[in-house]
């Protein structure tokens, strides 16, 4: 599925999702993790809907970018916080989007963490879990 169309900026274009894909060493292909699939999907999936519905797709990618860059708040604090709010909404594709744009943005693991650390808080138990599916996230980015 061509997913061309989508106009969100840099940080969250699809073509990034393709770069720079760690190799299995037994194999000559890259390495195409869970997570990494999710965040692709999801990418294909905005491509169609903005076929079908153009305005939905353009304004869901809009608000996407308006929130995701410039104001007080750097690119980097700002996929911090969606990182957060992703485990206290427990959405997978969301974790897998924001997880990338984090750590893309120059975040760390332990500012990652840190985060992830603050949501447990402000989700209590159920957070918990989402927490640790934050984390297997992120080791499947970074190892």
């Amino acid at each position: 599925m061509n997913v061309s169309i989508i106009h969100a900026g840099d940080h969250v274009s699809p073509e990034r999702w393709g770069a720079a894909l760690p190799c299995n060493p037994q194999e000559k292909e890259p390495y195409m993790g869970h997570y990494e699939t999710t965040g692709k999907e999801i990418f294909a999936f905005l491509g169609a809907l903005q076929k079908t519905s153009p305005e939905v797709g353009k304004g869901f990618m809009g608000l996407h970018k308006a929130a995701t860059t410039g104001g007080a708040l750097g690119t980097k604090h700002k996929e911090l916080i969606a990182v957060a709010l992703s485990v206290t909404a427990h959405c997978e594709g969301c974790l897998s989007v924001h997880m990338k744009s984090a750590l893309d943005a120059g975040a760390s693991r332990e500012e990652i963490m840190d985060a992830i650390g603050v949501a447990i808080l402000m989700g209590g138990g159920p957070a918990l879990y989402a927490a640790k599916l934050a984390h297997d996230v992120l080791n499947e980015y970074t190892g």
